[in-house]
């Protein structure tokens, strides 16, 4: 049975380091995570007003988080002086703030149940009271004003903190434009208005055109309002976790793309009905006339005798019951106390036993332990050493690799020797390997993400043209092709004096007039030894475009390829046919696109590096306990 977004491609927008859940649950339930963060979230620029935050926050009684980065840059600064104070509650906008508050160690906290923004914070019971009260708000800058303005509407002294800044991606429009035309994903999940609107206004009215067809998909009706505003196409859904964010979506990827708008609430009417009291009874009028008989001093007083008399009867009664429960226990303490001193006799007796069996078991202990040490010891050693070797072997891959990218520009080896270290690490499942073998995979799939370029085929084509630059022939070689002149065979003495001498005067005249084309200039004559030179020349130009080929020097090789071919074009007989098939490999060199981007190996080189700075220290560290570090 396929998963709900089986083969769909589901474009995150979140920053990276709060990313990784939702991807995962899109990886889960059968889609394609790509990622493609919004905002840039940056500590504020002054950061003056969350240090005096720091140190008055016991004076507050509530400090409202806004997002889970709120927490993340604020709360460092504020648990640096003390702890969380005793007198102040924290309040989480979302269940994700709540997380991240508990996780650095704050548990006085109040959440909303089911809405998570600003009107679900201001529903809470304990923010309905708060005059006089003293509230920080830890937000982003140029936050939504609601929470604020209500709480202080209702008398509360209200106090933002800027603890973090957002920002667009300074490339967000290439980035945008480039992943909507060559992977475009199937839908998009928003958690913010801001980042709903860098989405739909970072490339222009083309690229908003095209994101207009694609569901952008929120949990929070402020955030859809934003979109809708801005022409996208939304999925709404009510339930705001993102598991079910992702199921409301996985169903309007099933349903025709004709629909535009798609919003699907869960919620449930209620209605209160006005409470019914039952009708006042009234008295009869024979009860009225004895209570107005009746002395109310003296109802009270009789009323008063008998509670006394009852409560007196009542501890009387539980006095009396006290007692014997007393003397029952009192029995029972001392027959627990005989019974106590005997096993305590046997016990004293048992611990003489086991002192002496412990003796000699901690002396056989002490034995093991040292014969543990001795095999951990050996062990440990034999493990450094295979390890190293190891390491040593992958270092050395890595800097040919590296070589190989840097110096060579070959990508394709550089691409064998990384394989090669992941191949070496596939017989180690230890941990520590873990964040290598995750740089070489990174590594390797950037290297073959690279398009691939004949630069072999390329070299062989230039290395054929420079060994045949010398049997190319010139223009001036070449000779012209002449006609036969026919002449008719006459018999001597048969054509008569006049014809003869009327050919031959037009004979002459014809020598007279030469008629030959002007649009092409004369092939220069040159000397023989300056034909040595202009095939020199175009060897120095191939071998130059050979270097600029092996550098991925787009604009050397090109011009070093004209070069070479107007060479050929002006001084060789472009009627032969290797001149000619000299010309056309040129000209397919030239409109070959040689420049790739290679990537560096920083990430597997930084996580081998870290790989040998732990072996160090584990080696540097001495065996503890009997067990190998």
């Amino acid at each position: 049975m396929p998963l709900p977004l089986s083969g769909k491609r589901i474009l995150i927008t979140r920053p990276v380091d709060q990313a990784e859940e939702q991807m995962q649950l899109v990886r889960e339930l059968g889609g394609e995570p790509l990622l493609l963060p919004l905002l840039d979230i940056q500590p504020p620029d002054n950061t003056q007003a969350l240090s005096s935050a720091a140190v008055a926050l016991a004076n507050h009684a509530f400090a409202v988080f806004v997002s889970p980065n709120a927490v993340q840059f604020a709360v460092p600064t504020l648990l640096a002086q003390a702890p969380w104070p005793a007198t102040t509650t924290a309040v989480a906008v979302g269940k994700t703030t709540a997380q991240a508050l508990r996780a650095a160690g704050i548990h006085q906290i109040i959440c909303p149940a089911t809405r998570f923004d600003s009107e679900g914070v201001l529903a809470l019971p304990e923010l309905q009271q708060v005059s006089g009260k003293r509230i920080y708000i830890f937000r982003g800058q140029d936050g939504r004003p609601t929470l604020g303005d209500t709480l202080s509407a209702r008398g509360a002294d209200v106090t933002y903190i800027t603890c973090y800044k957002r920002t667009p991606p300074f490339d967000l429009a290439a980035r945008l434009a480039s992943l909507m035309a060559v992977n475009p994903p199937d839908a998009i999940l928003v958690t913010s208005s801001e980042a709903a609107r860098y989405l739909m206004t970072a490339g222009g009215d083309t690229l908003k055109k095209q994101l207009q067809s694609v569901p952008v998909a929120t949990g929070q009706p402020r955030i859809a309002d934003t979109l809708n505003e801005l022409g996208a196409f939304v999925v709404v859904s009510a339930a705001t976790d993102d598991k079910s964010l992702l199921l409301t979506l996985a169903d309007v990827l099933k349903s025709p793309p004709s629909i535009r708008h798609i919003t699907e609430t869960a919620m449930s009417d209620y209605q209160s009905q006005p409470p019914t009291t039952p009708p006042a009874q009234t008295s009869s009028r024979l009860g009225d006339r004895l209570v107005d008989k009746l002395n109310p001093t003296l109802i009270v007083a009789l009323v008063a005798l008998g509670v006394i008399a009852w409560q007196w009867a009542d501890n009387r009664k539980q006095l009396t019951q006290a007692q014997l429960e007393v003397g029952k226990k009192l029995a029972q303490t001392e027959a627990f106390l005989r019974e106590s001193r005997i096993e305590l006799d046997k016990l004293d007796r048992d611990r003489q036993n086991e002192r002496v069996r412990l003796a000699v078991v901690e002396s056989r202990l002490a034995e093991a332990q040292s014969q543990q040490n001795t095999l951990n010891t050996l062990y440990q050693d034999l493990s450094q050493h295979r390890d190293n070797l190891l390491l040593a072997e992958i270092e050395q891959l890595l800097m040919a690799a590296s070589q190989q990218i840097q110096i060579a520009s070959n990508p394709r080896a550089a691409l064998v020797a990384l394989e090669g270290a992941q191949s070496r690490l596939t017989g180690f499942d230890s941990l520590r390997f873990i964040p290598l073998r995750q740089a070489l995979t990174k590594d390797i799939e950037a290297l073959k993400a690279l398009p691939d370029i004949d630069s072999e085929g390329m070299t062989l084509k230039l290395d054929n043209l420079l060994a045949n630059v010398d049997s190319l022939p010139f223009v001036i070689d070449a000779k012209p092709q002449t006609k036969p002149v026919a002449t008719p065979d006459v018999p001597a003495g048969e054509s008569p004096w006049y014809k003869n001498m009327g050919g031959e005067i037009w004979s002459e005249l014809k020598q007279l007039i030469r008629i030959r084309r002007i649009d092409k200039p004369d092939a220069p004559l040159l000397p023989a030894e300056q034909t040595y030179f202009i095939r020199e020349n175009i060897k120095l130009r191939l071998i130059a475009a050979r270097t600029a080929l092996l550098q991925r020097d787009q604009n050397s090789f090109r011009t070093d390829l004209g070069a070479a071919r107007l060479i050929m074009s002006n001084y060789f007989d472009r009627q032969a046919g290797e001149v000619t098939n000299a010309i056309q490999t040129l000209n397919r060199l030239s409109a070959t696109d040689i420049h790739v981007t290679l990537p560096d190996l920083a990430q597997s080189l930084t996580a081998l590096s870290n790989l040998k700075a732990a072996q160090n220290d584990v080696a540097t560290t001495p065996v503890a306990g009997g067990k190998a570090q």
